[in-house]
């Protein structure tokens, strides 16, 4: 066996033998992009009744801890921007709130399957030419296929409901169906 063959041999076992860093004491930093469809059922101030339909990309970045084995708490900042309806006028919104996520095969398995349930509160500035606020609960599951000890690729489905109070005193609930990606690196304690 030449020197290549041998170093192919080496990282080809480590990758099928590391450990995920999903136990206590460690840390998760990454993030995800979702593709979101949302109905909405919106109610005017005047007691009138409408729907819209949005579909839009949004960023997630997310910080977390294990606080056991499998098991993380953390924070997840919001950013999107969206242009209902395909108008001029285009929204911005950030938000910021808690997840806490569990793991359910063993420590070492290369492919995980999660699932994560999130609060956030938004603020939105433009949304139809008023200044709202609304907070969103997100239920989510997936797998995580790690690339090494590491690094994750992540994939999943999730459904939301929103909750939003616009400046006209107008509301609106939201139900939000998302798939997405993203990448998770686990820092080791």
């Amino acid at each position: 066996m030449n020197k290549k063959q041998l170093l192919l041999a080496i990282t080809l076992v480590s990758f099928f033998i590391s450990n995920a860093q999903i136990t206590k004491r460690n840390w998760m930093v990454g993030g995800s992009g979702m593709f979101t469809s949302e109905d909405s059922e919106i109610t005017f101030d005047t007691g009138g009744k409408g729907s819209s339909n949005i579909s839009y990309l949004e960023l997630f970045p997310t910080v977390g801890y294990f606080v056991a084995d499998k098991f993380a708490v953390g924070l997840t900042p919001s950013f999107l921007v969206v242009n209902p309806y395909g108008r001029n006028n285009s929204s911005t919104a950030y938000g910021i709130g808690p997840f806490v996520r569990y793991y359910f095969l063993k420590t070492e398995s290369r492919i995980n399957i999660f699932s994560q349930v999130s609060y956030s509160y938004e603020h939105w500035i433009g949304k139809f030419g008023n200044y709202t606020k609304g907070n969103k609960t997100i239920f989510k599951a997936g797998s995580a296929i790690y690339f090494n000890s590491s690094v994750a690729l992540e994939l999943s489905l999730a459904y939301g409901l929103e909750k939003t109070a616009y400046s006209s005193h107008t509301e609106s609930s939201t139900k939000i169906f998302n798939a997405g990606i993203g990448f998770q690196i686990h820092l080791e304690k």
